[in-house]
């Protein structure tokens, strides 16, 4: 299997990242306390990178024909991954997207914690190889 790099999840990151700002323009921002219903935006960040990841290796390992059902099987993964249901998602996306400032604020940590990801999976790669040598 071929390696991800950097610019593969920079695209797939982008990509999102458009089209939740495409669907928050207009909204308007409330600073309001976040309601107990929606999911933190720490752990948002993380099951958003975790989303990210999981369309990314769905667009590798499936044909044109299965892409979207491969697509949900990831994706349900996450979710029971982080121990939420999808209406808790997607009524936390909803959420966020009609704060677009805050939706904002919350890609560039997971554009962040992507990197993050990407370089502690470099490391352990160079560190494995350092052992074999």
């Amino acid at each position: 299997m071929k390696p991800l790099t950097a610019d593969f999840f920079k695209y797939f990151l982008l990509q999102g990242m458009f089209i939740m700002i495409l669907f928050g323009i207009g909204c308007s921002l409330q600073n309001d306390k976040i309601p107990d219903q929606i999911i933190p935006p720490k752990k948002m960040i993380q099951i958003l990178a975790d989303i990210h990841l999981a369309q990314a290796q769905g667009q590798l390992q499936s044909t044109a024909d299965d892409i979207n059902a491969v697509k949900r099987s990831y994706y349900q993964s996450v979710l029971q991954y982080h121990e939420i249901s999808y209406k808790e998602f997607a009524a936390s996306v909803q959420y966020y997207i009609s704060r677009p400032d805050m939706l904002k604020e919350m890609y560039e940590k997971v554009l962040s914690e992507l990197s993050r990801r990407q370089a502690e999976a470099e490391g352990k790669k160079a560190s494995e190889l350092k052992i074999i040598n």
